[in-house]
């Protein structure tokens, strides 16, 4: 916080209260140049701006604070306390403007706890866009399949590429489950994958085929904040069809080719006997062993483009650790053509022994007992230290020994930093959602169709619906909601200006009717387009209860005694937010607007009412003394000033309470 204020008494006891208070540091300045100062070097969430400075007024900083988009909260204090003032600080978006009197250690606090609420609220709002913008856009980045499920297989997230595959959008898939896009059969067995991650709390690596595709999946387990209970799984899939197909199609040709040699070499030995059709066989044999190998060398070309064209990276070992084979991926790794690294060992081409050390460890393990291995590693490369999964599989000859591994290897350092951020995301939306369910408001969010999305404790406590129930909730027709105002006005204000505020009528879940004071705001989305409502509702079904007791009694008095409208001056009622609850004809003919004109209108802005002293100074005396009298000039419909000496009573409820003031003006 930063206090501005050239009375070094005032500002360090503002200071004091403030800190103790809130228990937050706070700054002080002593003119508009050493508050520009504080403002440029550091970032304050609310200021506190006296309006008189030696070097200028108050309104001043506040009309350059409040011209940037991103700005504190600020509260103006002035000693003058003049309405022209308090008007001013307002057009120009001022958080709440205290006069420096009796009330100030009191009105100071709130003003400011008022202030710090808004400014943390804008900056989780803030916060949560960012990040959601960047979880999408890492998400939709891989051209991979990548989801994340709750227990029940139900889809939280799904990328574009993942939703593209199942012909869907991912905004369908979400809240939908796994299997309905699945054969059953295959639903299964993706259901007892699952079973086991949750089980063992280890990634499940397993291949299944859907609709003639090839799918190489990994289900992970995503752990709750305690890291012992499995409360999500992410699922990434990879289309392996081609690499199978290609797989397949090596074998194939292998097998042909031995098939091959084997019927040459028993026709040579059927005619041994004759030396020159021996020769012409041979001769036969070697041309047809020729375009066997150009056929085959046409194939490792084909199976090298294919492998190539893979992000992945592939390499080819002998039994003693020499590159045979690596693709495109894999020697752009490290900055070198295939060429320079076939044929080459890992020591030849300078690779760092510390990680090249225990690979080469791992592939003479696979030469030795035959099976896969499967893991990750941190390597060096050219861009610094990267992650990658390698899987090292040996090629088996037919007598079973192993003469050839094979390994590929991805870099999955962007999906490590995915997942950490994304469990980051959620612990920090976790926080943010604890901290509106601290708050007494009823809040809640919806989408632009009325569907709840958020639901804090304050909104069970109101409505007394738990937020299971009501999340997914179309919010009209959970609380049968009905305005005051017609639906059709209430959609446009909150489209066309981003917000709206007024009463409701809601129904509670024991099916008791409340009157509620709504605040409602659109959200947007990256592209302006909006995406949601933020509302926060307070009860006020008790005040409207008094509000309706008190017009009720003073129709009644008005009725039983038909006195107010015999009485020859003007008698208006209003309750403590200026609103008028009764105007009599006198004042209907003195003021030009009749009863039903005048009722519910603020009464200051009807009246354009002016005063010899500050207003706030009558009301303080008003509610201290229950009574004001003094002149004051009214302007009526036609625009003609009425002055005239006014009386003000402070009626007070049962409990003591001030509940509305009634106005005798003498013409």
């Amino acid at each position: 916080m930063l206090i501005v204020d050239d009375d070094p008494d005032q500002a360090k006891t503002m200071r004091r209260l403030l800190e103790k208070r809130f228990g937050a540091g706070a700054d002080t300045a002593g003119d508009l140049a050493e508050a520009r100062k504080e403002l440029a070097e550091g970032f304050y969430d609310v200021v506190v701006l006296d309006y008189n400075l030696p070097d200028g007024d108050g309104l001043q900083l506040l009309s350059e604070i409040t011209a940037h988009e991103e700005h504190p909260e600020v509260i103006i204090v002035t000693g003058a306390g003049a309405e022209e003032i308090a008007a001013e600080a307002f057009r120009l978006s001022a958080a709440g403007y205290v006069v420096k009197d009796s009330r100030l250690p009191s009105m100071l606090p709130q003003v400011v706890e008022q202030s710090l609420k808004r400014a943390a609220l804008r900056k989780t709002q803030e916060e949560l866009k960012r990040h959601e913008e960047n979880l999408s856009a890492l998400l939709n980045a891989t051209p991979e399949t990548l989801m994340l499920i709750d227990l029940d297989a139900v889809i939280l997230t799904i990328n574009n590429t993942g939703a593209a595959r199942l012909a869907r959008t991912p905004e369908e898939m979400v809240g939908t489950r796994l299997g309905e896009y699945m054969p059953r059969e295959l639903s299964m067995a993706r259901r007892r994958y699952m079973e086991n991650v949750v089980r063992a709390l280890e990634p499940a690596r397993f291949e299944d085929t859907r609709d003639g595709m090839r799918l190489s999946n990994v289900i992970y387990p995503v752990f709750d904040s305690t890291g012992k209970k499995v409360e999500r799984l992410a699922i990434f899939s990879r289309d392996v069809t081609e690499q199978r197909l290609v797989s397949e199609a090596l074998q194939r040709s292998r097998e042909d080719l031995e098939e091959r040699v084997l019927e040459r070499t028993a026709q040579l030995q059927q005619v041994n006997e004759e030396l020159r059709a021996e020769i012409e066989e041979r001769k036969r044999i070697e041309q047809s062993l020729t375009g066997l190998s150009v056929r085959f060398q046409d194939q490792a070309r084909v199976l090298d483009q294919i492998l190539s064209a893979s992000p992945r990276q592939f390499y080819m070992f002998d039994d003693k650790g020499k590159f045979v084979y690596v693709n495109r991926a894999a020697a752009e790794l490290f900055g070198l053509e295939q060429s320079q690294m076939s044929g080459k060992y890992w020591w030849d081409l300078g690779f760092p022994e510390s990680a090249m050390r225990a690979l080469d460890m791992r592939r003479e393990n696979v030469m030795r007992n035959g099976e896969p291995w499967v893991g990750e590693v941190e390597f060096p490369t050219p861009q610094g230290i990267r992650d990658f999964e390698y899987t090292f599989s040996p090629v088996k000859k037919q007598d079973g020994s192993v003469d050839t591994v094979v390994a590929s290897a991805g870099d999955i350092t962007d999906q490590k930093k995915a997942s950490a951020d994304l469990e980051r995301y959620a612990d920090r939306m976790r926080e943010q959602a604890q901290l509106l369910d601290l708050t007494h408001e009823t809040v809640m969010v919806r989408d632009m169709e009325g569907r709840i999305q958020f639901w804090n404790a304050g909104a069970e406590e109101m409505f007394g619906w738990k937020r299971e129930e009501a999340l997914g909730k179309d919010w009209r027709e959970l609380l049968e909601t009905e305005p005051l105002a017609p639906w059709d006005e209430v959609e446009e204000m909150l489209l066309g200006e981003g917000r709206w505020e007024g009463e409701l009528l809601v129904k509670t879940r024991k099916g008791r009717v409340l009157s509620v004071s709504s605040r409602q705001a659109v959200r947007l989305d990256e592209a302006g387009q909006p995406n949601g409502v933020l509302e926060i509702d307070y009860d006020i079904t008790e005040r409207k209860a008094l509000e309706l007791e008190l017009e009720e009694r003073v129709a009644a008095l008005v009725a039983k005694a038909a006195v107010t409208d015999l009485i020859p001056v003007p008698v208006i009622i209003r309750d403590m937010n200026s609103k008028i609850t009764y105007w009599n004809e006198q004042a209907g003919k003195t003021f030009g607007w009749t009863r039903e004109e005048a009722l519910g209108q603020d009464y200051r802005e009807l009246l354009k009412a002016s005063f010899a002293r500050p207003l706030t100074d009558i009301e303080f005396d008003l509610m201290n003394e229950g009574l004001w009298l003094g002149p004051v000039t009214y302007r009526t419909r036609d625009g003609e000033e009425v002055s005239s000496e006014a009386r003000w009573l402070l009626r007070l409820d049962e409990d003591g309470r001030p509940e509305s003031i009634i106005e005798t003006l003498c013409q």
